[in-house]
């Protein structure tokens, strides 16, 4: 890990109920119960809370890296009161007992420093970057390995290669503990990683389709933009009929759309709708995907893209989102 990125060891602690009333009065004995027992190990805590007990219909989580941190927050829990971004709750749905759904993001979802701490501390996840490794090599001219302990996320090019090698090794860590998706789904780049999880493609194949596909995108940086705006994706795709520079390009939620296209339209766009009262907020990115942008990349370049083999029948069943 590289100097500088140490932080506080952060405890996750898990608590349940068959009522939102009980989950707050569990917050309350538990926060008590630290009190009284000030030497007890806060990670045997979580480690209990987590696989130790039955997990009913009410649940909450509470995030800290201290005991007074925690007791805090149990007792805001407690009490219904804000805690910071400390807790979050909810409750089952129906259908849960199917397993859970592995979602894989596109771009945007990468950091610098993401997945260096479990490059070195787990060896599940280190093991698919291994295997990951040649594969980078070869198609891409770089080391995986070093790129995910440096950071070096900036360029497009690397960015949505290091997305999959990420999130291989992320499925990779949740098998090794027993996890298995009931179904997968993939969103832009996304869609590799979530295909390799479900068995449709293999962990090699996926590799060389993200780093081949990362190289074409250089062709489209550095000439587009994206905004996440808070309208609807038909009311948004109805503003900007008859435009050609920016389309409605991601319906991200119900109330929220991303746009893309050129660079100084997009900005234009959100110097206007922000003066609307629309809230607007640019997207950290110089290519605008999934907008006319991309096209020109779908042509004889495309040819260079490799031709995997399925390796089978998608299982868990893999779903896409564009």
């Amino acid at each position: 890990m590289r100097p500088g990125w140490a932080r506080p060891r952060w405890g996750v602690f898990a608590l349940s109920y068959a009522s939102r009333a009980g989950v707050a009065a569990y917050a309350e004995r538990l926060a008590g119960w630290l009190e009284a027992h000030p030497g007890t190990s806060l990670a045997s805590v979580a480690r209990t809370l987590a696989v130790g007990r039955s997990h009913l219909r009410c649940r909450a989580a509470v995030v800290a890296a201290g005991r007074a941190e925690l007791v805090a927050a149990l007792r805001a829990l407690a009490a219904g009161e804000e805690a910071a971004g400390a807790v979050a709750e909810g409750t089952v749905g129906e259908g849960a007992a199917r397993g859970a759904v592995w979602v894989f993001s596109g771009h945007g979802s990468q950091w610098a420093g993401m997945g260096a701490e479990l490059l070195h501390n787990s060896p599940a996840f280190a093991r698919v970057i291994d295997r990951l490794e040649p594969v980078f090599r070869d198609e891409a001219a770089f080391s995986v390995r070093r790129a995910i302990e440096d950071g070096d996320v900036a360029d497009v090019g690397r960015a949505q290669a290091l997305v999959f090698a990420v999130q291989a090794g992320l499925a990779g860590l949740w098998r090794a503990h027993g996890h298995r998706p009931s179904a997968v789904i993939g969103h832009s780049v996304g869609e590799i990683a979530a295909a390799v999880a479900a068995g449709a493609l293999s962990l090699e194949d996926g590799a060389r389709l993200s780093c081949r596909r990362s190289a074409l995108l250089r062709q489209a940086a550095g000439r587009g933009a994206m905004a996440m705006v808070g309208l609807a994706f038909d009311e948004t795709a109805a503003r900007l009929a008859g435009q050609d520079a920016v389309s409605a390009a991601i319906a991200s939620s119900p109330a929220s759309t991303v746009v893309s296209g050129d660079a100084e339209a997009v900005a234009g766009l959100v110097r206007a709708w922000s003066a609307e009262g629309i809230a607007v907020r640019p997207v950290n990115s110089d290519v605008a995907f999934h907008s006319p942008h991309m096209d020109p990349l779908t042509g004889p370049p495309a040819r260079r893209l490799p031709r995997p083999g399925l390796a089978g029948a998608a299982d868990p069943p893999l779903q896409h989102r564009t």
